[in-house]
């Protein structure tokens, strides 16, 4: 049951935009047969109004059988970086990362965090960012129409030099907003460092 916000896909409103929607097909037998990892596909569709959706049928929109739709991501824009976690004796969270000159003298950073099918899920992430990080933002999924799960957005907290976003702990509320499997959330900022190799740290949300 999916549901986007009609301000997200208006046309008028977002020119440029583009769209890619994720089917993730599961089955009894995936992990007996090691198939677990391939059971997402993604296409690109485009609306006609906020009500319109349509599948694009050329370039990269034809479906993409087996892969995420994080990759679409990297598929339209060479500078995004992914990076896959096959997280121990569980499933694969994929990072994905872009950084882009704002031509002031800072950066932005852009990150997507997607659960493919890791069941302990990702309760926290902490990002190095250099000094001075701003424009600080998140962006999750909205549950509804009777979900359990609880969609407060993560709390961030600004050290000197990384920032961290969190949800509750399993302990004070196993239904919190986790990344849980088959979901993806944003995670962004401006900072005046410029980018180079580094690493950024997720935590389970669920104990195991």
């Amino acid at each position: 049951n999916l549901q986007i916000d009609n301000d997200d896909v208006e046309p008028s409103g977002n020119p440029g935009a583009r769209y890619f929607i994720e089917g993730q097909y599961v089955t009894n037998d995936d992990a007996t047969w090691g198939n677990q990892m391939n059971n997402a596909s993604w296409r690109e569709i485009g609306f006609s109004s906020n009500l319109s959706p349509y599948a694009i049928g050329t370039g990269p929109s034809a479906t993409n059988v087996g892969q995420p739709a994080i990759y679409a991501w990297a598929e339209i824009d060479s500078g995004v970086n992914l990076t896959e976690v096959i997280t121990p004796n569980d499933g694969m969270v994929i990072i994905g990362a872009r950084v882009s000159d704002n031509g002031n003298g800072t950066y932005h950073y852009e990150y997507a965090i997607q659960n493919l099918n890791c069941h302990r899920s990702v309760g926290s992430v902490t990002i190095p960012t250099g000094v001075g990080a701003s424009n600080i933002d998140f962006h999750d999924v909205n549950y509804h129409s009777g979900e359990v799960f609880d969609g407060t957005n993560w709390n961030n907290s600004v050290d000197a030099d990384s920032i961290t976003w969190s949800t509750v702990t399993y302990d004070q509320n196993p239904n919190g907003n986790a990344i849980r499997w088959g979901s993806m959330y944003n995670f962004r900022f401006d900072s005046p460092s410029s980018p180079e190799a580094g690493e950024i740290s997720l935590d389970f949300f669920r104990p195991g």
